[in-house]
């Protein structure tokens, strides 16, 4: 039997949102999107807006969120800082496609 591992591997999570935005943290949302396949977590990525590249490994962060749950708070943040966030949808095959990165500014401290 063949499988097309591209029909195997998950859909891209639709409807990623910001939910709250804090001088540390951005709280965020998504739904599972379209799935022929169980999806087992989300990883979500984000990066200063600074660095061009999401293939550096040192400036890229990586956070699992173990599937259903469509929510979670990135967290250690710094001040009045652009963050570029993006989100893939994972399986036992692999990852989908990322979703467009969110552009999101962590507001002053104190507020």
């Amino acid at each position: 039997m063949c499988v097309n591992i591209e029909t195997a591997r998950p859909g891209t999570p639709e409807e990623f949102t910001v939910e709250e935005i804090g001088s540390r943290y951005i709280r965020l949302r998504w739904s599972p999107g379209q799935q022929t396949v169980p999806v087992t977590d989300f990883l979500l990525q984000h990066k200063k807006s600074s660095t061009l590249s999401w293939h550096d490994k040192s400036t890229v962060m990586n956070t699992t969120v173990e599937s259903p749950t469509t929510q979670t708070m990135l967290s250690d943040l710094s001040p009045v800082t652009n963050y570029d966030i993006r989100i893939f949808a994972t399986n036992e095959i692999g990852h989908s496609l990322p979703t467009e990165p969110l552009a999101v500014l962590t507001l002053p401290e104190g507020r």
